[in-house]
């Protein structure tokens, strides 16, 4: 008899537990899809408008003008978010969350609204 066996149950338990503690900030997200982690928003983009001007004072921080649209990569409770610039070169950086405003979710083709009540 081989004495050398190793549980199985007990590394798969092991394993969704990892699974479990990964998203526990996120709400109702579901993990039926394997995604490469590093990505939190997996099925819409979140992007936002700048309405100021930010200049970047170390490397990892991304310079805003007023007007430019970041899709946003990760967020953090210091408020500062780090984001990808939609210029076309596609900067990466953190700025301050209070330089930008989010924009409306962009999932649904854009129709003309039917007028509400009339």
């Amino acid at each position: 008899g081989g004495g050398d066996d190793v549980d199985d149950s007990l590394i798969r338990d092991l394993s969704v537990e990892f699974l479990g503690l990964h998203k526990t900030d996120l709400d109702g997200s579901d993990m039926s899809h394997d995604r490469y982690p590093s990505s939190d928003e997996d099925d819409e983009d979140v992007l936002v408008r700048a309405h100021a001007d930010f200049t970047a004072t170390l490397p990892h921080e991304l310079t805003l003008r007023q007007g430019q649209v970041v899709r946003v990569l990760s967020t953090h409770d210091s408020g500062w978010w780090e984001g990808c610039l939609m210029d076309g070169i596609g900067r990466k950086g953190w700025f301050p969350s209070n330089h930008v405003i989010r924009l409306p979710r962009q999932k649904r083709p854009l129709l003309s609204p039917s007028p509400e009540g009339g």
